[in-house]
């Protein structure tokens, strides 16, 4: 496989995905929660057990995944900023679709993605938005 130079950047760790933990299940709909499981285990996020756990959380209190992984500590504000960017892969970075996480660590993280105007393989690396602040962060970034 080969992959083209890093391209454009996306700034995750911000809060939404935390304002968004009033959510209520009605709000919510099942093939959601489906799709944020099957995401969260296919990254290895969660475990099976995990994600049954979720689920039944979920269904029976009327709470969004989001809340119920952060009520049991499961997953971490930049996990969930990952699920969630994963959950609309053509909606994050215009002329690609994110496919994959290819790695993570205290900068950032990389995804796979495909562009889409020459239907390649490419690695998207972005910068988590409390590095911005530090300038020596993101001069390595560069």
């Amino acid at each position: 496989m080969q992959t083209a130079p890093l391209c454009p950047i996306r700034l995750l760790d911000s809060p939404r995905h935390l304002s968004g933990i009033g959510f209520r299940m009605d709000d919510f709909t099942t093939s959601q929660l489906t799709n944020f499981l099957d995401i969260a285990t296919r990254l290895d996020l969660l475990t099976g057990e995990q994600a049954d756990d979720v689920r039944t959380v979920c269904l029976s209190q009327s709470i969004s995944p989001e809340q119920a992984v952060v009520q049991k500590g499961l997953l971490d504000p930049i996990k969930l900023d990952i699920i969630e960017t994963l959950k609309k892969p053509a909606d994050v970075v215009p002329g690609y679709e994110l496919t994959d996480v290819l790695g993570q660590g205290g900068m950032g993280v990389v995804y796979l993605a495909r562009q889409l105007n020459l239907n390649r393989q490419v690695a998207i690396k972005t910068i988590l938005i409390h590095r911005m602040e530090d300038q020596k962060a993101v001069s390595r970034f560069e």
